[in-house]
């Protein structure tokens, strides 16, 4: 279960700094967000170049990893520059960024998100982009608005899938404010969008949903949705030669391919658990759970006959 992390800090001192704080506590769990993914905004007044103050949207940079992001990780871009944005049918991802470039305030910060419009267009203070394992279990359901619907009633939007950019920014903004009702969006084979008011209250929210369909998934699913146990682990001893007879074997298989990579070893009981079922072939070999399809029923996670399919998205 995801936990709830905030603590009032002394730290924590202006809105820039409550951004960072929540990006970290948002980071620090891999199943709400992996390494580099995600994003998170605030709406601020910032002196300009001249000394007047405008409004401004501060989103977390292309590449930096929540878990560690710093206020050096933000770009600062002019929201009454954005905000013409919205009359506009269609921006292709070459004029977006262009244009984005020009409503930096300050061009020595990083390259922003491809999905700052997301944040920009929505009326609220505080944005947060994740890509929760349940929240995704949910979104790559192929009944998963359906599922969706029976767990959250009319409190979100969702909305179908297409690849970042000015399009999927504008259509979020639209439907949300078209939903009086809408309290965060599911955007299909994508993730979680949640806001508020505050820097805490945007956290709050995020954790809330996230719980809540972490809470159905574990009523729904299977006691055993990897399949039976087809075979029995090795004995620590037995696992330890074997180890030494591979790794070197893969620290020549990285040297020669002149990529700089660290091996990790993990033979924790989740993942022998895993790796000893009937479809741990099949699973491990699919990739991201936002390339696959999944359908939810009572009981068990399953594709038609209860076996995964490779419906891939286009992302």
């Amino acid at each position: 279960m995801v936990n709830h992390l905030w603590k009032n800090s002394t730290n924590v001192k202006g809105e820039l700094d409550a951004l960072v704080y929540r990006s970290n506590l948002l980071g620090f769990d891999r199943s709400v967000c992996n390494y580099g993914g995600g994003n998170t905004s605030v709406k601020t007044k910032e002196l300009d170049f001249n000394g007047k103050e405008v409004d401004v949207i501060w989103v977390k940079g292309s590449g930096a990893d929540l878990a560690d992001a710093q206020q050096k990780h933000f770009t600062a871009l002019r929201m009454q520059d954005i905000t013409l944005l919205k009359e506009r049918e269609t921006m292709s991802d070459e004029q977006m960024v262009n244009y984005l470039t020009n409503c930096k305030m300050d061009h020595s910060h990083p390259r922003f998100s491809i999905e700052t419009l997301l944040h920009a267009f929505l009326p609220f203070k505080h944005v947060d982009h994740t890509h929760p394992d349940s929240i995704i279990s949910i979104c790559c359901a192929d009944n998963g608005e359906e599922v969706a619907t029976e767990l959250f009633g009319d409190r979100y939007v969702w909305v179908p899938y297409i690849r970042p950019g000015f399009d999927l920014s504008k259509m979020i903004w639209e439907k949300v404010a078209a939903n009086r009702n809408a309290e965060f969006v599911l955007m299909e084979k994508h993730g979680l969008v949640t806001w508020g008011e505050s820097a805490k209250e945007c956290y709050d929210q995020t954790i809330a949903v996230i719980q809540k369909a972490e809470i159905f998934l574990e009523r729904e699913t299977s006691s055993h949705p990897f399949g039976d146990v087809v075979v029995n682990s090795i004995s620590d001893d037995e696992r330890n030669e074997m180890l030494q007879a591979i790794l070197p074997v893969v620290r020549g298989c990285v040297k020669e391919n002149k990529r700089n990579l660290i091996v990790t070893h993990d033979e924790s009981e989740e993942v022998l658990d895993f790796v000893n079922r009937e479809r741990a072939p099949l699973l491990s070999q699919i990739g991201a759970a936002c390339l696959i399809t999944l359908s939810i029923q009572r009981g068990h996670h399953c594709l038609s006959n209860g076996i995964l399919q490779q419906k891939r998205c286009r992302n």
